[in-house]
């Protein structure tokens, strides 16, 4: 896809304004400002697979969220998609504080579709060999819920350094051959993991649906009020793992 085509309408031409969108929200600044997460702040980039595989990239930004990424129309960006920012915020706020919450089915479902549309987003960071299809960002563009073959759950971090993470995993399925995308955002002490793809219709997370005290799903979303945080919280050393629920299965980038 090209960088005059709006990666979910798929709309192009001279007339089509295609804007930066925020990868991490621009409303997270608010949230996480100078004043909490301190002076200084660098952006870390890190290649863990492929040719360059241990390359470590810092530069220096003014505020946490300000990477962009030129990928969706002005139409989009300042519709549909500022419609979920706006839902989603009071959300996840507190959480993102560290804050406990209660989640309703249909804000497990406002959550989940955010999530889903980040990791649309997100995969242009890295990539524009993207695993989540075009059919999968026209059902979050036009049916307002991630696609069927996504999973979302949610945990909570105690971290000693970043307070945003984002690491992505590709996986191929040894069975069919088929992609697997696995995004992980860490925002303050929340961490919301998106995992879908054509594979991951045939795989899946083995235990999401069953009881875990670290994580919570919410999409396919809990028929009930489902409570933030979990009992068990993740810290620098269990983070990792739950980053990579498929560990051996990982593509090289």
């Amino acid at each position: 896809m090209n960088n005059k085509e709006c990666i979910f309408c798929g709309r192009t031409g001279a007339d089509i304004k295609i804007t930066r969108e925020h990868t991490f929200s621009n409303w997270i600044n608010k949230v996480l400002p100078e004043a909490v997460v301190g002076p200084d702040i660098t952006y870390e980039r890190s290649i863990q697979k492929g040719p360059q595989a241990g390359t470590v990239n810092t530069w220096p930004a003014s505020v946490v969220a300000d990477h962009t990424i030129r990928a969706v129309c002005k139409d989009c960006n300042n519709g549909w998609m500022k419609r979920w920012e706006d839902a989603v915020a009071p959300l996840i706020e507190p959480m993102i504080k560290g804050q406990p919450a209660q989640l309703t089915v249909d804000q497990q479902l406002t959550i989940a579709t955010w999530a889903a549309m980040k990791a649309a987003v997100f995969e242009y960071v890295w990539s524009e060999d993207t695993i989540l299809t075009a059919a999968d960002r026209d059902t979050i563009r036009t049916q307002d819920r991630p696609p069927a073959s996504v999973q979302v759950r949610l945990a909570a971090v105690e971290l000693d350094g970043s307070p945003l993470r984002a690491r992505g995993i590709a996986y191929v399925d040894n069975r069919t051959g088929e992609k697997i995308i696995c995004l992980t955002l860490t925002i303050g002490f929340l961490v919301v993991q998106v995992f879908g793809g054509p594979g991951a219709g045939t795989r899946g997370l083995q235990s999401s649906s069953m009881p875990r005290s670290d994580r919570i799903r919410i999409f396919p979303p809990a028929m009930n009020t489902v409570h933030w945080p979990p009992p068990i919280i993740l810290n620098d050393q269990s983070l990792p793992s739950f980053e990579n629920p498929l560990g051996p299965l990982a593509a090289p980038a």
